[in-house]
């Protein structure tokens, strides 16, 4: 694992892919981030379901990508352009998930989402390629996932750094102090699992 992916897991500072490395990938993997709903404003989901529609669903030619999104931002991406404007394919959940990570890694993780929208890609017949949209502190994180599990991910630039002020249910998520402590602790497990 190199330095820069554990330094921007604590800073948010992630060097985005070559654009064109980015331009011709045609699928987008969209990850929640704490557990604010896509309908408040101020939700970090809302803030990456509106990066990956304005900046990133239609490619240079005019042609829309496919997007595979976690339940909050698929709710974000349907509430701002309504389900008949845009084609969202939301991950299936585990039948013992509630769909959010917990403290210790159970629930359904970046990583188990991962592997979920990996087997959706397969079903689908697409390459096992992908630009990541996710809080800009996991996106490096989200990557070396991606490069255990065989799916290349890319990395555009502009995804946000900000926190959820209404993540209760994750708590590492409602600040940057909070944030680090957890991801020390949570890479040490996701090491010790192989999963990073």
């Amino acid at each position: 694992m190199s330095e820069v992916y554990i330094e921007s897991a604590f800073t948010g500072l992630y060097e985005p892919s070559d654009p064109k490395i980015i331009e011709p990938i045609k699928t987008i993997t969209a990850f929640d981030f704490g557990t604010g709903g896509g309908n408040r404003l101020s939700s970090v989901n809302r803030i990456i379901a509106e990066h990956v529609l304005d900046e990133l669903y239609i490619d240079k030619q005019g042609k829309p990508r496919t997007i595979l999104a976690q339940e909050l931002t698929a709710a974000a991406l349907h509430a701002l352009y309504g389900s008949n404007n845009v084609h969202v394919e939301p991950i299936k959940l585990h039948p013992t998930s509630s769909g959010r990570s917990g403290i210790f890694g159970t629930g359904l993780s970046a990583y188990a989402a991962l592997e979920e929208m990996r087997d959706i890609m397969a079903e689908l017949d697409l390459p096992l390629e992908a630009i990541v949209a996710a809080q800009s502190y996991m996106v490096d994180r989200t990557v070396r996932h991606g490069e255990i599990l065989g799916v290349s991910l890319v990395k555009p630039p502009g995804l946000p750094k900000d926190f959820d002020r209404w993540s209760f249910g994750q708590p590492w998520c409602l600040d940057e102090r909070i944030w680090r402590k957890r991801e020390d602790l949570g890479q040490r497990l996701l090491r010790q699992q192989g999963k990073i």
